[in-house]
This record gives structure tokens, sequence and C-alpha cells, in this order.
């Protein structure tokens, strides 16, 4: 099994198993992803969690599609820069074929998603204090009434109206066979 691994690595990589710590891209093959093994495990993240280097090399190809955007580059050059991108920071996209980062409003989103990745790693970065943005909350009283739980985001109006439509759907049986 060891001997078969090696053998696919260098196939598919153009670098030997043995040497990896000296890992050089090449070009149409396969590239190492940078991630930190997690426990839990689950759906969200099925290659583990990105290093932060990781994120970094994918925010350079950003940088690299943003400079070729504002020149109006070429649709293939943005079409290859977009599949190193996606080589660097994995998505699922099932069987398709994922898409060019070729608008600034798809741009603007892979550069928030690198941004939301570089937060969900901030436990190590709060230092002794190891917060969370979950710390604290299973400690806060429960509201009373949904008016209660959202009147810093909601104003009562809207509340009330979802609330009697909630009660006239209900009166329907809306969604029950």
């Amino acid at each position: 099994a060891i001997q078969d691994f090696r053998s696919k690595f260098r196939e598919k990589t153009g670098n030997s198993w043995e040497n990896a710590e000296n890992f050089k891209p090449a070009s149409g093959r396969y590239i190492i992803v940078e991630t930190e093994d997690s426990s839990g495990g689950g759906d969200q993240a099925p290659m583990g969690k990105l290093t932060e280097a990781q994120i970094g090399k994918g925010q350079v190809v950003l940088d690299k599609i943003q400079t070729s955007l504002s020149k109006r580059g070429k649709k293939d050059f943005l079409a290859a820069l977009s599949s190193e991108f996606y080589s660097l920071v994995p998505h699922d996209f099932g069987r398709k074929v994922p898409p060019a980062i070729d608008s600034g409003e798809l741009l603007e989103a892979k550069v928030e998603l690198l941004k939301f990745y570089l937060r969900m790693g901030f436990e190590e970065v709060e230092g002794k204090h190891s917060l969370t943005p979950v710390d604290g909350v299973m400690s806060l009283p429960v509201p009373k009434s949904l008016e209660e739980a959202v009147a810093s985001i909601a104003q009562k109006a809207s509340v009330a109206s979802s609330n009697k439509k909630g009660d006239e759907l209900a009166k329907k049986q809306v969604g029950k066979p």
C-alpha cells in the first residue's frame, strides 16, 4: 500500500513522497494543501482546517485576480488563476466545473471567505483568554418571548406582523398533510 501511494503521489504531483518537504508545484499537477488536524470532523471542512499559510497563499492568488480584473485581463488567464485558487483553498462543487472568478462580486465573496477562515482560527490568536464567539452564550438568560429576543435587532411591528402571519398559517394548517 505504501509503495502504491508513493507511485500515485509521484504520478499526480510530479514530486517524490520522500522529498515532500521540498515540494515543487508543477503546472497541471496536484499540489499539497496545508491543513491542521481538527477534532470533531463533520462535513464543513472535509480536508481539515486550512493553515494560516495556506489561506495566505489563496489571498496572493486573489490579489493577482484583482490586478487582472482591473486591467481587464483575459478570460483564460482568470480561469487559470481561479483554478489555482480553488486548488489552494478547496471548495465542494460536486462534479460541476468551478466558476472562474471573473467579477468583482465573486472576488469579494472569496476574499470574505478567506477572512472568515482566518477568524475561525482566532482562539489561538486570543492568547491566554482563549475566547470564542460563543463563550458565555449559554450563561445568558433565555428570553421569555420572541419580541424580547429580537428587541435590539427588529422593530416590534415587524415581529407582530410575523407572529400574526404565523398564527394565520397555523389556523390553515399550512405544511401539514
